[in-house]
C-alpha cells in the first residue's frame, strides 16, 4: 500500500518498482499493490497522473509491476461527512451533539491534517478488508534496502514471535548496524514503540491485519493541535497512542538485513 499526493516530488513509475522488487515480490511473496490516489478537490492534476492512467490499463500494468496493481481515489464526495467510515477506526471519548466525521476534524485541525487523515483511514480500510496476513504501508517517497530477507518476511518471522504485536516499524539507517538476533530464519529483534523513535510513523508500517482488525474501534481522545515543530501529525498522533496504549507497537532492529530510509527535502538537495 501507498498513497500519493498531487505535490508529491518523486515519481511513482519510478519507486513503486523499486519498494516492490525490494519487498520480495519477484520472490512471490506479495499479494499485490494498492495504490491510494489522494486528490483533493481542488487539485486538478498531480505528477502521478501518466502513471495512474497506465496502471488503470491491463496491458500496461504487467509492465509497470510484477503483480496485481489497484487504483483506490479517495472518496471526497461520498465519505468525507461519512461518521460510520472515521468511527470504524476511531471512536471518541467526547461526548457531543453529532458525530465526528472527518470534515468535523478538518474544522478543527486545519486542511493539511484532515486531508492526510483522511487519506490513511482508506490505507487502513483497505487493509482491513484484503484476504492477507499483513499489509505493508509505505510513502511513496520510501527508499527501501534489502541485504538479505525483504522487510514483508522479516516481518511475517517476527509477528509469530510477538503475538502482542499489531504494527512494526522497520529499522532505520540508524539500526544499520543490528542483525536478527537468532540466525537468518528468525524474527528481528524488536525495540518498543514509542521508546527514542517517540511513536508511529504512518511513513513506513507493516500492520498485521487480523489483530488490528480485532482491536478497532480505538477508543481515542481529540489530541491537541501539534505545535510548528511536532513531527507527529492527528493520524499518527492517535494511532500512535492507541497501538501504544496496547503495548502493539515495536520497531525492528536488524537494519542489516533490510531497512527504510526517505531523502532529505529543501536545503539539503
Amino acid at each position: 500500500l501507498t498513497m500519493t499526493f498531487p505535490t508529491d516530488p518523486l515519481p511513482l513509475a519510478v519507486m513503486l518498482p523499486h519498494q516492490l522488487r525490494m519487498l520480495g515480490v519477484d520472490d512471490g511473496g506479495i499479494a499485490g499493490a494498492v495504490v491510494v490516489d489522494n486528490r483533493p478537490p481542488d487539485y486538478r492534476s498531480s505528477l502521478q497522473d501518466s502513471f495512474l492512467a497506465r496502471a488503470a490499463s491491463p496491458e500496461h500494468r504487467a509492465a509497470l509491476v510484477n503483480t496485481s496493481l489497484a487504483v483506490l481515489p479517495v472518496d471526497y464526495a461520498g465519505k468525507l461527512e461519512d461518521p460510520e467510515f472515521l468511527a470504524r477506526v476511531f471512536v471518541f471519548d467526547e461526548a457531543t451533539e453529532q458525530r465526528p466525521t472527518v470534515r468535523s476534524l478538518e474544522k478543527l485541525y486545519g486542511k493539511h491534517e484532515g486531508t492526510n487523515l483522511f487519506g490513511m483511514l482508506h490505507v487502513l480500510h483497505r487493509c482491513l478488508d484484503a484476504p492477507v496476513e499483513t499489509c505493508v504501508y509505505l510513502d511513496p517517497d520510501i527508499f527501501l534496502h534489502r541485504g538479505g530477507r525483504s522487510l514483508a518476511s522479516v516481518a511475517l518471522a517476527t509477528f509469530e514471535r510477538n503475538p502482542h504485536l499489531m504494527v512494526l516499524e522497520p529499522p532505520s539507517l540508524c539500526e544499520a548496524g543490528h542483525a536478527a538476533s537468532d540466525g537468518p530464519s528468525s524474527g528481528c529483534g524488536v525495540e518498543p514503540l514509542p521508546g527514542l523513535r517517540g511513536g508511529v510513523s504512518q511513513r513506513h508500517m507493516v500492520i498485521h491485519r487480523a489483530r488490528l482488525r480485532s482491536a478497532l474501534p480505538f477508543r481515542v481522545r481529540k489530541a491537541p493541535v501539534p505545535g510548528a515543530t511536532a513531527w507527529q501529525g492527528i493520524f499518527e498522533t492517535l494511532f500512535g497512542q492507541a497501538v501504544a496504549e496496547r503495548s502493539a507497537a515495536a520497531f525492528l532492529t536488524c537494519g542489516a538485513e533490510t531497512l527504510a530510509a526517505h531523502p532529505p527535502y529543501g536545503k539539503e538537495l
